[in-house]
């Protein structure tokens, strides 16, 4: 087959989106299917056997594309539309695999080239950006109207949670495959630096790793720590984030009285996720909103750290009391959910133990691998048949 995939959005990059799409790339590849690639001028150029990306050329040069609703997105978007059009123009593909809003771009073009096409949704975009932007809050319903659109015409909705592939199912997808995250854990255990002896800390260590987007919860963070450092010696590690966030919620926490117990490390290389969480005793993920579930969570449990999560549906679609203490998205529900893993050595080691157990039996590599294949395995056989 020849498969088009359209990921708008910069690659290769260490975050959410773009891992889903290099699994799904290395699947394809391994499939020895001819795939071609059209994503956004900004990222890591990487190679994959029988694969060929294509940039959008454009005199737009941002250095960095936030996650989520944004004017640069949508002017980079409008350069992957025209790309596109170009791109069929010159190739036959047997099959474009659209990204989230791509699926717009392949919907709108295929009265004129007439090429199938596939939903991949990551998340539920009318209701990630009503809850981003307030003012939008009343158009809700209009784009999710909008949002629904290309699913009736797809070959079906790749979701890759419960909630996206319910919501998919409601507005007349034809078909819907779960593609669940997945962790490929042996991936990601290279050394890491020693947190404790580059920062002095002789104390337990609560960790978060992850963007430091509004949505994530680090105001929530924050503001819970303060009440774990009133009563407790832990310190607080936050690894990612870019220059501009980091600087602020080093404020934030100068300005709660806890600075120096608060350690945020930047970004650090993916290969060494794994060797970062397994030094915290607690790790945590304070999201305060969202549907879909975040990916670092998956790393989490595969690293037999306890974690405590916020019970909130983006959570609870894979966590439960047996893997996780989950707490209310309020500061003192949080801290109280920390300080009793804290306290708890037996309790977490239970929980940790559960959720690596989740992560073997659920969401290990060859699960979301399987799922891949025996998607691209009907199309295929469909194609085939024409």
């Amino acid at each position: 087959m020849r498969v088009l995939i359209v990921a708008p959005h910069p690659f290769y990059q260490e975050r959410g989106t773009p891992l889903a799409v290099d699994m799904l790339m290395r699947v394809l590849c391994a499939r020895k299917e001819s795939v071609d690639v059209l994503t956004y001028n900004i990222g890591e150029d990487r190679s994959y056997p029988g694969c060929s990306i294509y940039r959008i050329n454009t005199p737009l040069k941002f250095k960095e594309i936030r996650s989520g609703f944004g004017l640069a997105k949508v002017l980079l978007d409008i350069c992957v539309f025209w790309k596109l059009i170009l791109m069929l123009k010159k190739r036959r593909y047997d099959v474009i695999h659209c990204v989230e809003e791509s699926a717009f771009m392949a919907w709108a073009l295929y009265p004129f080239f007439r090429v199938p096409y596939i939903c991949d949704k990551d998340s539920i975009m009318s209701m990630q950006m009503a809850q981003g932007f307030p003012a939008l809050r009343k158009a809700e319903s209009l784009m999710g109207f909008l949002e629904a659109l290309p699913l009736p015409k797809s070959l079906c909705v790749a979701a890759v949670c419960d909630e996206v592939a319910d919501w998919a199912r409601a507005r007349g997808a034809r078909r819907v495959v779960l593609l669940k995250d997945a962790v490929q854990g042996e991936l990601l255990q290279g050394v890491a630096e020693d947190i404790r002896s580059s920062f002095g800390i002789n104390e337990k260590i609560v960790m978060y790793a992850g963007s430091l987007e509004a949505h994530q919860g680090i105001d929530l963070l924050l503001e819970s720590f303060r009440i774990v450092a009133s009563q407790d010696t832990a310190h607080l590690v936050i690894i990612g984030g870019l220059p501009r966030d980091i600087e602020k919620y080093q404020r934030r926490a100068d300005s709660l009285g806890f600075g120096p117990r608060v350690h945020f490390l930047g970004p650090r290389p993916i290969v060494c996720l794994i060797g970062y969480l397994r030094q915290a005793d607690v790790l945590v993920s304070p999201r305060i909103r969202g549907n879909n579930t975040p990916m670092k969570i998956f790393s989490y449990l595969y690293s037999e750290v306890p974690l405590c999560a916020t019970n909130i549906v983006s959570h609870t679609q894979v966590l439960s009391p047996d893997n996780s203490i989950l707490a209310a998205p309020e500061k003192e529900a949080f801290a109280r959910a920390i300080m009793k893993i804290l306290a708890d050595r037996q309790l977490g080691a239970r929980i940790a133990r559960n959720g690596r157990q989740l992560i073997d039996c659920e969401y290990k590599y060859e699960n979301l691998e399987c799922s891949i294949n025996s998607l691209y395995d009907t199309l295929k056989g469909g194609v085939d048949g024409n």
